[in-house]
């Protein structure tokens, strides 16, 4: 809904593996500094902010995990929590630089790359 009003001229074929809002706008020849804003924005608030609550979250867990006087608890805890933690990062991780960073210093195939670690990758990897 967001592309309906931009002027596509040029070459119409998409670069990337799937049809997504930034490869739209790279396609696009009218102004896109109000798309650009709103992506960044929305980004901010969305990624930034459920990363922040999960970092907060992984903070106390780790508060109330080091004050258990069972190591065998510990350990079962630090597996569990180090895995999904390693998901949560390379999801937020790779969202973040591709909505986050500037589109004009990124290339295609980084963005493809990256775009397949957090659409691909990041599900393989959820435990």
């Amino acid at each position: 809904v967001l592309t309906m009003p931009l002027e596509f001229c040029g070459c119409h074929v998409i670069n990337h593996f799937l049809c997504e809002f930034m490869a739209l706008l790279k396609l696009a020849c009218s102004d896109l500094q109000f798309y650009e804003s709103l992506m960044l924005g929305t980004s901010a608030l969305t990624l930034l902010a459920l990363f922040a609550f999960i970092a907060a979250s992984y903070g106390r867990i780790l508060v109330a995990v080091l004050q258990m006087r069972f190591t065998e608890g510990q350990g079962k805890v630090f597996s569990t929590c180090s895995s999904h933690l390693a998901v949560v990062a390379l999801f937020y991780g790779t969202a973040i630089s591709i909505y986050m960073m500037s589109q004009d210093k990124t290339t295609h195939d980084s963005n493809k790359i990256i775009s397949m670690l957090y659409r691909v990758l990041t599900p393989m990897m959820n435990p």
